[in-house]
């Protein structure tokens, strides 16, 4: 008997298993930003700059006054659970750099960047991270949960909205990007670049049935072949 084909099989199984696990992730990396887009509220702007960044092409970001605020999407960073599976976490990070109008002074309020995600079309959630500086500087969040996001001042409670937004295969699509929040300082100007984001996902049970079943041929096959020596 030929032992090479029953091996050539469960190997087939194991690496289907594998790909199945690997094709579950979602991964945006984008440093150039020609396909972004978004919405701006009060005075505020947006736009592409070729050269400065780090290195290459950034986005470069203005707010300023009580209201400046700037919600921008990642150009095709979208996922949705009901088909792509329950979300376990999500991670960010980007390059990040200001102007001296962001710098703080005694008693103003410190302007505000957060990596968002929009579910529904319609709901903003939003993770803030703390920034305030001059020369470009790698900001990461590490794995965030759904509770690690919540809505915008103001919105929390609204009837029939959650405060966080809802990752498992019962939630909406979900687009990814950035918000820039003037929070009533002076003005703000900074620039981001290298934008990453991570989809991690709940593993896809046809990938654990994968793996179980071709351990268990392999065991039987070997016990097959014990048998017969």
């Amino acid at each position: 008997m030929n032992n090479k084909l029953p091996f050539n099989f469960l190997f087939a199984l194991l690496l289907l298993g594998f790909m199945v696990n690997a094709n579950a992730a979602l991964v945006i990396s984008d440093g150039d930003f020609s396909a972004w887009n978004g919405f701006a509220f009060g005075p505020s702007s947006y736009t592409r700059i070729a050269t400065g960044g780090a290195p290459g092409a950034y986005l470069s970001m203005t707010a300023s006054g009580s209201q400046g605020a700037l919600v921008l999407f990642a150009g095709g960073a979208a996922y949705d659970p009901a088909t792509d599976g329950a979300i376990s976490s999500i991670s960010f990070s980007a390059d990040l750099t200001g102007t001296s109008d962001m710098l703080t002074t005694a008693g103003d309020p410190v302007p505000q960047f957060g990596f968002v995600l929009v579910q529904g079309g319609v709901w903003i959630y939003a993770h803030y991270v703390a920034f305030d500086a001059v020369d470009w500087t790698h900001v990461a969040t590490g794995n965030l949960v759904s509770s690690d996001f919540g809505l915008p001042p103001g919105a929390s409670g609204s009837p029939g909205v959650s405060d966080v937004p809802d990752f498992s295969t019962a939630g909406d699509r979900i687009q990814f990007g950035v918000i820039v929040d003037s929070e009533a300082a002076p003005g703000m100007d900074f620039g981001m670049d290298n934008f990453t984001l991570n989809v991690n996902t709940v593993p896809l049970p046809a990938a654990v049935y994968l793996f179980g079943s071709a351990l268990g041929l392999l065991g039987w096959h070997r016990r097959s072949v014990a048998g017969r020596s």
